[in-house]
């Protein structure tokens, strides 16, 4: 199958990579079946499922023998048998192979750990990883009242960059994207590979108009730094950006993934390389007045939907109404908000008869917003 011990390692990668990659049995299954025996790229089909580039004749061998190894498993067992599975054992007998051939490669078990939870081409966290930690991070939120806010990354005219310059420059062009990202989170953030040329930050206990901020600052510094390539020099590489923000723009799991998926949608749609946000369909609008121009120069909405940030939400002036005013597009649910007068003193909305105790010995307004 393999004639060197350089082929099996690229072997045992690419199975190690369909066992560890994320993929199901019957997504990989489905699209073993799907290839023809002649015209399809193997190469192509191992870098959709496993995210790693191999030679086109070294993935036609690979997935060949593995067709070849299920067939025989379910054959000497008599049961059905998933295609990680025989992966998973065609990879541990070409490991054997290795040892007898006198090649050292041995994954132990915090290798084995790490490949299940880590993308192979990056070395970033992998969609299993960022799923777990996702639903964390959001039981986390909806439990204790707290803030998530998720960015959703694609590079920009990625197939372009593979059909042009080949899957190695796609690679590298992931790679990359990936350092950049690593090097511009901070401690807490989780960037990651979710599939193909999509990443996915997770930015908890951050607010939507700070995420804004992020978002926009990852797009311009991915913008202003091109890819090197050995023979092509510079290639630009640009990326689109969605952002949704928990509780503000969704109060569920699925709901924040599709709102940040709608805004990459849109990003794209809009020409790509830029950030686009969520935006819920319903509001509420909240004033202060008409005597507040006679006391206050300004007053800000401080609540649990911008992480009680002091200067996020300015009331506009409103000449004509003779009060302060400002209209919040905000998920429905239920909040808890107060106003920041002059900047220095805090009191509930006058215009609001409904409060709740605050937990220092005094009141929240409560603003209930319907769908």
């Amino acid at each position: 199958m393999i004639s060197s011990n350089l082929g099996v390692l690229t072997g045992c990668d690419l199975l190690r990579g369909l066992v560890f990659g994320g993929k199901s049995n019957s997504e990989i299954q489905a699209r073993l079946d799907a290839l023809p025996d002649t015209s399809a790229s193997f190469q192509r089909l191992a870098f959709e499922l496993t995210g790693l580039t191999v030679p086109e004749k070294m993935a036609r061998a690979v997935f060949k023998s593995l067709a070849t190894h299920l067939q025989d498993l379910r054959g000497v067992l008599k049961r059905p048998i998933g295609v990680r599975t025989a992966a998973l054992d065609l990879s541990d007998r070409l490991e054997s192979f290795l040892r007898e051939e006198g090649v050292a490669w041995k994954l132990s078990h915090e290798s084995l750990v790490r490949m299940a939870f880590v993308d192979y081409l990056t070395g970033l966290p992998n969609f299993a990883s960022l799923s777990e930690r996702f639903e964390s991070e959001i039981k986390r939120a909806e439990r204790y009242g707290r803030l998530l806010s998720l960015l959703m990354i694609d590079i920009d005219g990625f197939k372009e960059i593979n059909d042009h310059f080949g899957h190695m420059a796609g690679n590298l062009a992931l790679k990359h994207v990936a350092g950049l990202l690593r090097n511009f989170v901070r401690e807490t953030d989780i960037a990651g590979r979710y599939g193909g040329d999509e990443f996915m930050i997770l930015l908890p206990e951050t607010p939507k108009h700070t995420a804004e901020r992020l978002a926009e600052g990852i797009r311009a510094l991915i913008s202003a730094t091109p890819l090197r390539l050995d023979e092509q020099g510079l290639l630009p590489v640009t990326i689109s950006v969605g952002m949704a923000s928990f509780p503000r723009d969704a109060r569920t799991a699925g709901a924040l993934m599709a709102e940040a998926d709608e805004a990459l949608y849109k990003a794209k749609r809009g020409g790509r390389n830029q950030a686009c946000f969520s935006r819920p369909k319903t509001s509420a609008v909240l004033s202060l007045g008409p005597t507040a121009a006679q006391t206050y120069n300004c007053v800000h909405v401080m609540g649990d939907f911008n992480g009680w940030d002091r200067t996020a939400e300015p009331m506009n002036w409103d000449p004509l109404k003779k009060c302060f005013n400002v209209e919040l597009f905000l998920a429905p649910g239920k909040y808890e908000y107060k106003l920041l007068l002059n900047k220095e003193k805090l009191t509930i909305d006058p215009d609001n008869p409904e409060s709740v105790y605050d937990g220092f010995d005094g009141c929240n307004s409560v603003l209930r917003v319907s769908g």
